[in-house]
């Protein structure tokens, strides 16, 4: 509430918009950044990952999650 009473719009607006625009950048940045940081799939094609069968805890843990019943992990 502060800045609403003590800033005039023209100060006001300008922060929101470089708000904005650092907000921008930031996600540009980070898509890159992050995708950079994760496995690379070692030559694997998108058929032979798909074909592998994944471990069954995995797939109990995302039907858990899906329905909602994961019990938190301590």
């Amino acid at each position: 509430m502060y800045p609403a009473e003590i800033f005039p719009v023209r100060v006001r607006t300008t922060c929101h918009g470089i708000a904005a625009a650092a907000g921008k950048i930031g996600a540009f940045i980070g898509t890159y950044a992050l995708a950079a940081l994760l496995p690379e799939p070692k030559g694997a094609s998108l058929e032979n990952l798909s074909e592998q069968p994944y471990p069954a805890s995995a797939v109990a843990l995302g039907v858990a999650e899906s329905r909602g019943t994961r019990t938190p992990s301590a």
